[in-house]
């Protein structure tokens, strides 16, 4: 009788340890939820700066991007004038807006899924991109991949820095394994 009671007794204290560490886990995930969800509304202050009309402020050199994706004289003409970007920050989604000519961007994407869209250089196939959202660097990052013809990856990440945009871009050709990389800059309208 008393050994059955000392094992229903340490039974009893096993459980109550189990229910105590339990409750430790509960509290814990309850205090990673409340720092993601400050972080999320920190987010909210650094996500207005990139808001807005941005008008391109650069030197930047496109002509071998231009050459990797043999874009005619015409394409070269609009992508030159492609001056203004729209773009849309929230805690929930990025869009990006621009058109001149023959070029129309009308990307819209939620953060952490993976969206299709038209391809950006005109071209029939397919264009998936995905938005990430890092608070702690204030940026937000795209990361595309393109179907034939022409392969490709791409990789933009936006931030603001001294009331500027920057754009960082990275593209790669799969097949070729050509890659051409360049910063972006625009300044607010």
């Amino acid at each position: 009788f008393f050994l059955r009671e000392d094992e229903n007794r340490k039974e009893e204290e096993e459980h109550e340890d189990q229910e105590e560490e339990d409750q430790q886990e509960e509290e814990q995930e309850e205090v990673e939820k409340q720092t993601m969800d400050s972080v999320v509304k920190d987010n909210s202050s650094y996500l207005q700066k990139l808001n807005g009309e941005w008008k391109r402020d650069d030197q930047l050199d496109e002509s071998k991007l231009m050459d990797l994706f043999e874009m005619n004289q015409l394409f070269r003409a609009a992508n030159s004038a492609l001056t203004q970007l729209n773009v849309g920050a929230s805690t929930s989604e990025f869009s990006l807006k621009a058109s001149y000519g023959i070029i129309s961007i009308n990307e819209s994407y939620a953060y952490d899924e993976e969206v299709r869209q038209n391809r950006r250089d005109a071209r029939s196939g397919t264009q998936f991109g995905r938005a990430t959202l890092d608070a702690r660097s204030e940026s937000i990052t795209l990361d595309s991949r393109w179907t034939e013809p022409l392969e490709g990856t791409m990789t933009e990440t936006f931030t603001v820095e001294n009331n500027r945009l920057l754009r960082k871009a990275k593209v790669t050709l799969l097949q070729s394994q050509e890659t051409w990389e360049g910063v972006y800059e625009y300044k607010r309208v």
